[in-house]
């Protein structure tokens, strides 16, 4: 008798483990699936709107780069009031036809999102795409998003596909905003040689 008491405890013991392990497992399944779901493209979307109802913005750009093909390149700027920077756009041009414009949208100090956009035009067929990112604070990625179409107009309605990390290096639009590296000048402006 005291066996089989002692039989059927262990029976329900084993059988009360397994049911809480199956549980522990499917909610541990629950969270990460609630995780994954989060909709950065939206996110995006509604950050880069706030900014552009923004008033407070001023709009620098730095000068226009040529190089010896006659590729082309250009960084235009948004800083707030102390001069913050809120958003970079780093405008490419090729003379293959291809167009890429990448944007940099900043919180503080710490890059938000990354949004690059890439035309190809030819005579007989044109290639659209978008690609964005989203960063974390230790600017590490943690969402990339990207969608593709034939048509431009009809690109925007195209969703976002979850695509491998995308990073998206804001290093050389920062250099050409502020004439650094191989972008610094030895122009000296009229207003400098004015102060002599």
């Amino acid at each position: 008798m005291n066996r089989f008491l002692f039989s059927t405890l262990l029976l329900f013991l084993f059988c009360t483990c397994d049911i809480s392990s199956k549980e522990s497992t499917t909610t541990k399944n629950r969270h990460k699936t609630k995780r994954s779901e989060f909709n950065y493209p939206e996110y995006f979307d509604a950050f880069r709107d706030s900014l552009s109802n923004r008033k407070d913005l001023i709009e620098v750009a730095s000068l226009s780069y040529t190089d010896n093909d006659g590729n082309a390149q250009q960084v235009k700027g948004f800083v707030d009031k102390s001069f913050a920077i809120v958003k970079l756009i780093h405008e490419q041009s090729f003379i293959n036809g291809k167009i890429i414009k990448t944007s940099f949208y900043y919180n503080g100090i710490e890059k938000n999102f990354s949004q690059q956009e890439i035309s190809v035009l030819k005579e007989n067929k044109s290639y659209f795409s978008e690609k964005i990112s989203c960063y974390n604070s230790k600017n590490k990625v943690i969402y990339s998003g990207a969608r593709f179409s034939n048509d431009a107009i009809k690109l925007s309605s195209n969703k976002f596909k979850k695509v491998d990390f995308i990073i998206q290096d804001d290093v050389k639009a920062k250099e050409i905003i502020n004439q650094k590296g191989d972008f610094q000048t030895n122009f000296q402006g009229f207003m400098e040689m004015l102060d002599r």
